[in-house]
């Protein structure tokens, strides 16, 4: 593991939502998620009926809306935190943290709580399939793992 939790510094922030927004806590899944370095924040803000991913560079107070992540629930960030990784529309998708158009993985009915174990693989779960974890390769094919297949392996 890359992570040293002995060098690991306490960071204290506040965000503040404009008056019609607040923090999705209702979905699947988290609604929050820290790039691996630590350097960024991911969030799902609810705002005018819609969900949407928003985006906070933790070395100053800017938060940005992220275009095209309507409906979005439960993100999480690639190994290198070059990609935000998320569900919505009925699709597991990822968008580029530095922006631009969110990409299809592969098609998921209720998925939540994803993470990349490598540059092209992806474990999730989905709740409307009896909470079954599946893997989605970039193909955009969605693999059942049955019980016993996958082993955690510490490095």
């Amino acid at each position: 593991s890359n992570i040293h939790t002995d060098d690991a510094e306490l960071v204290k922030f506040s965000e503040v939502l404009s008056n019609d927004a607040f923090l999705d806590c209702q979905s699947n899944g988290s609604s929050v998620a820290m790039s691996p370095d630590g350097t960024r924040l991911v969030y799902v803000c609810f705002s005018d009926s819609t969900s949407y991913l928003v985006l906070r560079d933790m070395d100053n107070f800017i938060s940005t809306r992220m275009t095209g992540t309507e409906g979005a629930s439960s993100p999480f960030f690639s190994r290198n935190g070059d990609w935000i990784g998320f569900f919505a529309e009925g699709y597991l998708k990822k968008v580029p943290v530095r922006g631009g158009v969110p990409l299809n993985i592969c098609e998921t009915r209720a998925g939540y709580d994803g993470c990349w174990i490598d540059e092209n693989t992806i474990i999730f779960a989905d709740a409307q399939v009896g909470n079954f974890i599946f893997i989605a390769h970039e193909h955009g094919r969605a693999l059942n793992i049955e019980p016993g297949q996958i082993r955690h392996r510490r490095e």
